[in-house]
């Protein structure tokens, strides 16, 4: 095999993932609260390149009979900063809500769900363009892998909440038509989720030369060690209070292919790279 001339780490572009949510747990609102208004857990998915943003919520199982109106508004802080938008049920900051509302008595017929955007900055209410799907799941179910309860899901439009932070503080409340809220939970919608992932990153040099690193997301303050697997070990070193470190170490002497770079610190944690040698 030929030896290496230069080598080059290689690029890793996960997919944009977006990502927020929250467990909240059936049983935890307060005993007077409807099953209904008792959240079990909800999430914002998304990729950064796509133009929707797909919502889920669960929920306790809805009443068998009789009237029920009950709405789920999902408030979002769209610009991070509390001293923006105005305050909603006591939350401070938000530009946008979704909204979804249940309407209408099971013992009568299929509920009525509808979906719709709040803009607080312009004081108008849209319509989301599709419809919301409601699904429900009670334990004789089986053979379902949705949670046992309410499922509710829809995709919103990116454009009509307008989200603007990195990490969007978002707050869900479920209520009864009077107002009364029966649960409250909130979670951060986090539109750089992919970057966690991007732990170890590897420069160019040539064999002999100093080849750049960047590594985060480690354990703060603990000594790492970098390896080039399975022949080398070029660097110790320790990371900074956040778990980062950057600099550099010399190329050694490696054969053309793909090696796998590691760095490890002495409390177990890791982060890896390829890297391509070519002759």
């Amino acid at each position: 095999m030929p030896s290496a001339k230069r080598c080059q780490g290689e690029k890793f572009q996960p997919a944009h993932q977006q990502f927020g949510w929250v467990a909240d747990g059936l049983g935890d609102a307060r005993p007077e609260t409807p099953s209904h208004l008792d959240v079990a857990n909800a999430e914002l998915l998304s990729f950064e390149e796509n133009e929707v943003l797909d919502l889920r919520l669960s929920t306790g199982l809805l009443p068998a009979s009789g009237p029920v109106k009950a709405s789920y508004r999902f408030l979002f802080n769209a610009d991070g900063r509390a001293k923006t938008g105005k305050s909603v049920g006591g939350i401070s900051g938000i530009e946008r809500e979704v909204r979804i509302e249940v309407t209408g008595n099971q013992a009568l017929g299929p509920m009525g769900v509808s979906g719709s955007v709040v803009d607080y900055v312009s004081d108008q209410v849209v319509l989301l363009p599709t419809p919301v799907k409601h699904s429900h799941v009670v334990v004789t179910d089986t053979g379902s892998d949705e949670p046992v309860g309410e499922n509710f899901s829809v995709a919103i439009p990116r454009a009509l909440v307008a989200l603007g932070a990195d990490q969007v503080p978002v707050t869900l409340m479920a209520q009864d038509a009077s107002g009364e809220i029966g649960d409250v939970a909130s979670f951060i919608f986090n539109q750089k989720t992919w970057e966690q992932y991007v732990k170890l990153t590897l420069g160019s040099a040539a064999v002999g030369e100093s080849m750049s690193f960047a590594v985060k997301a480690l354990t703060p303050n603990a000594t790492f060690t970098l390896s080039i697997q399975p022949m080398y070990r070029v660097m110790v070193a320790k990371l900074g209070r956040d778990g980062s470190f950057s600099g550099a170490f010399i190329l050694p002497p490696l054969w053309q292919g793909s090696y796998f770079v590691e760095a490890r610190d002495d409390a177990g944690a890791s982060a890896s790279a390829l890297m391509a040698c070519t002759p």
